[in-house]
């Protein structure tokens, strides 16, 4: 299906980006872009690889359904490359969330707090990206 220059507000494409091959990357944020309308806004959710690895990239395995994943420069310069408006925000823990993984990690059942998690264990913010479980991006056409 092909959608007229324009057609959309709002595109969204949450942990997407990861899946699609490297080479054709440019070719899905271009078509993003050109289906915008000139006032829209592009929302792109992704993994932050650096949290992702935790510090050691020797022992990272990457998911293999992931095509290609993202540090933190690396995604604003892609992105920047489409488009000229670019707004990064990073998905964190709460310290409750903290709290229960680190107990998960010294062997305490937690299944209980896991099976409550809403909205509300985690933080959506500007600081610390680098820390940040996954990326939230709003990217504008103009």
């Amino acid at each position: 299906m092909c959608f007229e220059d324009g057609s959309f507000d709002i595109v969204c494409s949450f942990q997407v980006i990861e899946h699609i091959p490297e080479p054709d990357i440019p070719r899905y944020l271009s078509e993003i872009k050109r289906v915008l309308r000139p006032d829209g806004a592009f929302y792109l959710s992704t993994l932050n690889l650096e949290h992702a690895m935790k510090g050691s990239p020797m022992t990272y395995k990457k998911n293999p359904a992931h095509c290609r994943e993202f540090i933190l420069e690396e995604l604003r310069r892609l992105l920047l490359s489409q488009f000229p408006g670019v707004e990064i925000y990073g998905l964190h823990l709460t310290p409750r969330h903290h709290l229960y993984q680190r107990l998960k990690k010294i062997g305490l059942p937690v299944n209980r707090f896991y099976n409550s998690v809403t909205t509300a264990d985690f933080a959506v913010t500007a600081r610390n990206l680098r820390k940040a479980i996954s990326f939230i991006c709003v990217c504008k056409k103009s």
